[in-house]
């Protein structure tokens, strides 16, 4: 099939593709990124093995890969990571690459973060996406090509708005004799972990850097955590439950209490 579609940016048009995928600009506008791509056979489009993605930034391809995401770029437009998988097997290695440089291959990477200020990035890694067993710890996150402590599960990593604090949740197993007995989640707030809980959101940071938020439920009961204190219980929140600050003095969620829909509340002292 001859590629019959083109980005077109200010006027200029990139190269043909069989299917134009995505696209995106940087923060500060200076890059054009776009996926595009290559010998699509619609005879054989449920084969994930034919496909052939190329990422490009202003114009020229940097890279083809069996699959690929758009970039994440820093704040200020200077940096940029992306994750790719370039193998063809059952569970295809996949790795973020950071201004160009191939990180080392996992079987899952998920999408990277950057810090504010661009000097910091943190990502998630699951080290067997197909595991059948439910007591092996394989995923962990990898902040500034270091690797921390591994977890059953890990998501997506928080830095605070001064770049100086990263948070994340993780979700971790009881196993006895070789059955999982309990499991919990708990947010890893600089590498100390805060009390575990049935299930949690992901956390957020304050505006000015010096608070940490996220709903928890034990048992029946949920609750805003701020530096690690309750507040008043309430049934369960709503949707995904993430609390926000509309200042440096309040912070809310949306939740369910007796039936009813209410906002709660907690004073950030």
């Amino acid at each position: 099939m001859s590629g019959g579609m083109r980005y077109v940016c200010d006027g200029v048009e990139s190269d043909p593709y069989d299917q134009a995928w995505e696209s995106e600009f940087s923060p500060d506008s200076s890059k054009f990124a776009y996926i595009g791509l290559h010998q699509f056979d619609r005879k054989v489009r449920n084969d994930w093995q034919t496909l052939n993605y190329s990422l490009a930034i202003n114009g020229k391809e940097i890279g083809t890969y069996l699959v690929v995401s758009l970039p994440t770029f820093s704040h200020d437009g200077k940096r940029m990571a992306f994750r790719a998988t370039a193998e063809v097997q059952l569970a295809p290695p996949s790795f973020i690459v950071v201004d160009s440089v191939q990180e080392p291959s996992h079987d899952s990477v998920g999408l990277p973060v950057f810090s504010p200020d661009g000097k910091h990035l943190a990502y998630a890694v699951e080290r067997d996406k197909f595991r059948l067993r439910l007591d092996q710890d394989d995923a962990f996150i990898v902040v500034d090509g270091t690797n921390l402590p591994r977890h059953f599960a890990v998501y997506t990593p928080v830095f605070s708005p001064d770049s100086q604090k990263m948070a994340y949740r993780v979700l971790d197993r009881e196993i006895v004799e070789s059955k999982v007995v309990a499991s919990h989640n708990k947010i890893i707030l600089d590498g100390i972990s805060q009390d575990p809980y049935d299930r949690a959101t992901d956390p957020v940071f304050s505006p000015d850097s010096k608070h940490l938020a996220y709903c928890a439920k034990r048992g029946k009961q949920a609750f805003i955590l701020l530096d690690g204190k309750e507040s008043e219980p309430f049934d369960k929140w709503c949707g995904e439950g993430t609390p926000f600050f509309d200042s440096t003095k309040l912070v809310h969620c949306f939740g369910i209490k007796d039936g009813m829909i209410v906002r709660v509340t907690k004073e950030v002292p």
